[in-house]
């Protein structure tokens, strides 16, 4: 794996070099990105005394018997939240108010989309006695709902950070991502807290590793292991190791990546220039909910998965170009789709060894740079490693690569 990822970077390296320079100093909207992210990283680390706080409650809720839930309108945060690499078992979805009880705790995103949606559910969540732990800007969650927990995901009012002068509306949504980063902050604080109090949550293994399925079926239905005694985790140990981990990973992706970033952006440009059709085909939790809506520009066109992709093989040609936004590897399907149609690929990805075969092709590789497993923090004692980043890494190629294109349509 090392070797493949050597092999892409000394020819993106090689790109980067032989690539005139832009005459402003300014930095391009796929780095004006990844610098966003990595402030909220590092601007996240000063809410886990609060975090700690709101895991110590929330964690002996559970303990005692409460339900974990993810609520409200967001629905990207939810899947996030929801039978996730790293994540906890214990997380449910909501279904009814009514069905929510005191001692049960629920999570609820703010954004700048859902927040009018969900305040009154958080007021009547709160009448029901379940611990809110809201994840949003104070700026979006307005003035009129005051919760025990609001953990800022830093964006800005109108949310989008990455501006065009002929544009009247900025690209590049901040909120899904600064929620994602803060809900895994807290799951880590939340592990913690319970190990704490003597207990260790079932945590999922992402069903890519091999014997995945077997072992997370041993725990299925259960909220904590059955006898399973781990060291209690100091507070802020998990927190800490997991913004580390994230802030490598999107460090990795603005220093190494953005060169693939340009490339793709520029291909991506001839390519609507010339009449020819850019399309999306994604995998993962959170992002298909995040793109294609508010503040994005309206490039791609989706492609299905399945039968009805298939049927799709006679509309898109040699000259079509496609975004596979995946998961790991070379997803196949994809794959077999662009050797049946010809259109070429950009694959944003973390690597695998298959993904050799994307630059037989000629293909361009975007690595996600976390690796098989899509966890990233060790709890002693524990069986597999916990918490994702590939949401986040996702999300943060995503938005880098429409900006680009933007500038590269003439936006700026």
């Amino acid at each position: 794996m090392k070797n493949l990822r050597d092999k892409v970077h000394r020819y993106l390296l090689l790109s980067l070099i032989l690539t005139p320079l832009s005459a402003s100093a300014a930095p391009s909207p796929a780095r004006q990105y990844c610098d966003r992210v990595l402030r909220v990283i590092r601007q996240t680390r000063q809410q886990i005394p609060d975090m700690t706080i709101a895991a110590e409650v929330a964690g002996a809720r559970l303990i005692a018997g409460g339900e974990l839930y993810a609520a409200g309108s967001d629905r990207g945060f939810n899947l996030e939240a929801l039978n996730r690499a790293g994540g906890m078992m214990a997380t449910k979805l909501m279904g009814k108010v009514e069905d929510v009880k005191p001692g049960d705790v629920a999570l609820l995103s703010f954004t700048s989309q859902n927040a009018d949606k969900d305040r009154d559910l958080a007021a009547a969540l709160k009448e029901h006695g379940a611990l809110v732990i809201g994840f949003g800007s104070p700026s979006h969650v307005g003035d009129g709902l005051a919760l025990p927990f609001l953990f800022d995901n830093l964006a800005p009012k109108d949310d989008c950070i990455l501006a065009f002068p002929s544009r009247p509306q900025k690209l590049g949504p901040t909120s899904a991502v600064g929620n994602a980063i803060n809900l895994w902050v807290f799951t880590a604080e939340l592990v913690a807290a319970c190990t704490r109090q003597g207990k260790m949550p079932t945590l999922w293994q992402s069903v890519m590793v091999e014997g995945a399925r077997d072992r997370n079926a041993l725990y299925r239905g259960k909220n904590f292991h059955d006898g399973l005694k781990v060291e209690p985790v100091p507070s802020g140990q998990l927190a800490r190791q997991y913004l580390d981990e994230l802030a490598r990973i999107v460090r990795q992706i603005r220093e190494r990546e953005i060169p693939s970033v340009r490339r793709a952006a520029m291909k991506i440009a001839e390519t609507i220039r010339s009449g020819s059709q850019a399309y999306l085909y994604i995998i993962g939790h959170m992002p298909p909910d995040e793109v294609g809506g508010f503040g994005d520009a309206g490039f791609f066109q989706g492609l299905p998965h399945g039968k009805r992709l298939q049927e799709m093989e006679q509309a898109v040609g040699r000259n079509d170009l496609i975004v596979g936004l995946v998961y790991t590897g070379v997803w196949p399907e994809i794959l077999d789709f662009a050797n049946q149609t010809g259109a070429r690929v950009v694959w944003i990805l973390a690597p695998t060894e298959d993904s050799a075969k994307a630059l037989e092709r000629g293909d361009i590789i975007i690595d996600q740079h976390w690796i098989l497993g899509d966890a990233v923090v060790e709890v002693p004692g524990y069986d597999v490693k916990i918490l994702p980043p590939s949401a986040v890494a996702q999300l943060t190629i995503y938005w880098a690569l429409v900006g680009d294109i933007a500038q590269r349509l003439g936006c700026n």
